[in-house]
């Protein structure tokens, strides 16, 4: 990702380094959401328990690494809900 075009100008690496960072945290909270949505349509339908497991611990890995730890009652939600098809 190019990343020059958002940090030109500033007088500090400081400076720099904070609006480099403002940047990115959008598209953070973005991918987040997404994350949260594809949690919420996660349904255990054609595939087996296995990769069901494995795509929903993918998902709450991907959550964990941004910052967004889950909670166990949330893992709990996102197993029944996925059993409501």
């Amino acid at each position: 990702m190019e990343v020059l075009h958002l940090v030109v100008g500033y007088q500090s690496s400081y400076s720099a380094w904070r609006a480099h960072e403002r940047a990115l945290a959008s598209i953070s909270n973005s991918r987040i959401m997404q994350l949260h949505g594809s949690l919420q349509d996660l349904r255990h339908c054609d595939e087996s328990v296995t990769q069901f497991i494995q795509k929903a611990k993918a998902l709450f890995n991907e959550l964990a690494t941004a910052g967004r730890l889950v909670s166990i009652y949330m893992c709990f939600v996102v197993f029944r809900e996925s059993l409501k098809t």
